[in-house]
């Protein structure tokens, strides 16, 4: 009988093992996840991807700058489509979020008031 609950003891140390590993992965991949909208670009290259906001769960805007251009654009599984596009301004004064979080929805209104 004490071998048969040592297997059983043993077994649930292992299932446990099992479910901690599991749960460690999940973890790590969420934080992959996550931080793999981090984008860190040279600005020595013509295509540079300035920022991107997520709107859902595959839907996104990507600020892009290009000879000197900057454009929005609006990525979904489906296509990728150019909301705007003005002349870049070189050196944007650094905000802090709760102001950058504001002007980029206040900036976003904006442009799609003004579309044609």
């Amino acid at each position: 009988m004490t071998s048969l609950n040592l297997g059983m003891e043993g077994f649930l140390s292992m299932l446990a093992s099992l479910f901690f590993v599991l749960l460690l992965l999940l973890v790590v991949l969420a934080m992959m996840k996550k931080l793999g909208s981090v984008n860190v670009t040279s600005p020595k290259k013509k295509l540079q991807i300035r920022d991107s906001q997520s709107l859902g769960a595959r839907q996104k805007l990507v600020l892009i700058t290009v000879r000197g251009k900057d454009i929005l654009l609006g990525v979904s599984p489906q296509e990728i489509r150019m909301i705007s596009e003005w002349e870049s301004v070189a050196d944007e004064p650094e905000l802090d979020d709760e102001k950058s979080k504001k002007s980029f929805k206040e900036g976003l209104l904006a442009l799609l008031s003004n579309r044609p």
